[in-house]
């Protein structure tokens, strides 16, 4: 639900609308034509979970395989591990 915005300019609406737009695959998007190398589509993903403890830092790094499109089942494997502790 959006507000209502009758007390906007025009600009400050169109700013806002921005706000709420779709952003596709860069690749895709005829803005990054000459610029953008990156492929993204691929079906392996990667994310991060950070623990924070006293004075140690813990990441570990999963990736997630499957491709949702063609009804693969996705499954997580954790990838990497590593801490820093501040002495």
């Amino acid at each position: 639900m959006r507000p209502k915005l009758d007390w906007m300019t025009q600009e400050d609406v169109d700013y806002f609308n921005n706000l709420f737009a779709f952003g596709g695959q860069p690749q895709k998007d005829g803005a990054f034509a000459n610029s953008h190398s990156n492929n993204r589509d691929s079906a392996v993903q990667n994310f991060a979970i950070y623990h924070v403890e006293e004075n140690e830092l813990k990441v570990e790094i999963y990736q997630v395989f499957g491709e949702l499109l063609e009804d693969e089942d996705r499954t997580v494997e954790k990838v990497h591990e590593f801490g820093i502790v501040k002495e």
